[in-house]
């Protein structure tokens, strides 16, 4: 559970350091798109941009992944320790009801 609020703050400083890059990726595409008649060059800045999102979406869903691993593992413990108290009352009722 103490791992929880780290990997959620870097997943979120990851999340906005990528989203800045891509802002100035993409205002340096577009002024090169514009100022570039060609198709092929326009193709291969879309390729690029393509590239540069899902590498981003890539560490963000690595970042994801990781916290609800996280979130599974703490389920499971309270999971476990919540049965283990219904094991113990239906014993005590048990033992309880018999005297």
């Amino acid at each position: 559970m103490t791992t929880i609020s780290p990997r959620m703050i870097v997943a979120t400083t990851t999340a906005a350091r990528h989203l800045t890059n891509h802002h100035a990726a993409v205002a340096a595409a577009v002024a090169a798109a514009a100022s570039a008649r060609s198709a092929g060059v326009a193709a291969l800045i879309l390729i690029v941009l393509a590239v540069l999102l899902i590498a981003a979406l890539s560490a963000a869903l690595r970042s994801l992944t990781a916290i609800l691993s996280e979130l599974l593992r703490a389920a499971r413990a309270v999971t476990s320790i919540l049965f283990t108290i219904v094991i113990a009352v239906v014993f005590a009722v048990a033992l309880l009801s018999h005297h």
